[in-house]
């Protein structure tokens, strides 16, 4: 959102947040800029046509946009999504490339449609994942991702690039909503290799976590793999 307030090509004409409570909706107030947290309706719909906007940015929104929404800018309504689509359609596909086992994932920009996650790709971008946690790998796309797709933006909105790449849905893969027990070690069960991937997932949330009969309740917030035989002894059992 910052790079796109810094263009000199583009002008926010008003900010949509999920909640009132929230660091987008914080930028909308400190900028002076109109803020909306209401419902996806038609009373919203309205509200977005009296501002005549020429292109819709989405980053990290969480809901569907209806027809009657997406239909308002000339030019669409664009998404930034943290994985090298089709790969990991969702929610969560940050922390379900980290389960996956990947090395690389990276981000794309694409253009809204019916479909989740599904429309074509104007930009893609591969980043290297492995051994990092979710929170490191979301900063690392953002410190790339943010100023271009403002870029992108910014070469739509003058008619520079009108399509993008059609996704091959036979490679499509898809990802869902993380709940808090997902986040349960189980030493007994799992390998070294997906209790780290865990630990790396679910951080800052929801944390992976350990019920210990010697120790109770273990939150544990970065792992390391080292050798069998390297002589240490675990202290939990």
């Amino acid at each position: 959102m910052r790079a796109i307030l810094k263009s000199r090509k583009l002008k926010v004409a008003a900010i949509v947040a999920k909640k009132e409570k929230c660091a987008v909706a914080e930028i909308a107030r400190a900028e002076n800029l109109p803020l909306f947290c209401d419902d996806l309706n038609l009373q919203f719909a309205e509200k977005m046509r009296e501002l005549k906007p020429a292109i819709f940015a989405v980053v990290d929104f969480g809901k569907f946009l209806p027809n009657e929404i997406l239909a308002i800018p000339k030019f669409g309504a664009f998404n930034l999504h943290p994985s090298l689509l089709p790969k990991f359609r969702g929610p969560t596909p940050v922390q379900s490339a980290i389960l996956a086992g990947e090395k690389k994932s990276g981000f794309s920009i694409f253009k809204i449609g019916e479909k989740m996650d599904a429309g074509e790709i104007f930009f893609r971008e591969e980043i290297e994942i492995e051994n990092l946690r979710a929170d490191e790998v979301y900063e690392k796309i953002l410190k790339i991702a943010a100023p271009k797709f403002c870029e992108i933006l910014e070469k739509i909105a003058a008619g520079e690039i009108s399509t993008g790449e059609k996704q091959n849905e036979k490679l499509a893969t898809f990802c869902g909503k993380i709940e808090k027990s997902h986040g349960e070690i189980f030493p007994q069960k799992e390998t070294a290799e997906e209790i780290l991937r865990k630990i790396n997932a679910f951080f800052p949330w929801p944390s992976a976590f350990l019920n210990s009969e010697k120790f109770g309740f273990l939150k544990i917030l970065r792992g390391k793999k080292i050798p069998v035989n390297s002589g240490l002894k675990p202290a939990v059992h």
